[in-house]
């Protein structure tokens, strides 16, 4: 059984993955408007990068609870930690090994963004919402 502050932090990690998608989403969209359709893509793959590894730690970090299980809980954030950083690694290598980077720029532009949305996420939610 989880208990409710665990809830509580898995969920505020769940929301910040998704303002990280939303992100992305807006970046990717203002640089198809502004740009083209090919700097718009490399935009999306350059949050993706950011938010799928995003996600896949907040599930695994979050996936041990309470405090008598604290050896277990540092366990699975430093395991969650290291599936991120080796993710982040593949994704990066594998989109370097399959697109034509027309704009490097473009793609670290969306990788940066979507990770700067930890400093962002105060204006979006209130520090009850993220306890």
């Amino acid at each position: 059984m989880i208990s409710k502050l665990a809830r509580q932090r898995r969920n505020a990690a769940y929301r910040l993955v998704l303002l990280q998608l939303a992100i992305t989403l807006l970046m990717s969209g203002l640089g198809y408007v502004i740009w083209e359709k090919e700097i718009a893509m490399l935009v999306a793959k350059g949050g993706a990068i950011a938010v799928l590894p995003g996600f896949i730690f907040a599930f695994l970090a979050f996936s041990q609870v309470g405090g008598k299980a604290a050896k277990e809980v540092l366990g699975a954030f430093f395991f969650g930690e290291s599936i991120k950083l080796m993710l982040t690694m593949v994704l990066f290598t594998y989109v370097f090994a399959v697109t034509e980077l027309s704009s490097p720029a473009a793609l670290f532009f969306g990788y940066v963004t979507a990770l700067m949305a930890h400093w962002a996420a105060p204006l979006f939610f209130s520090t009850k919402t993220m306890r």
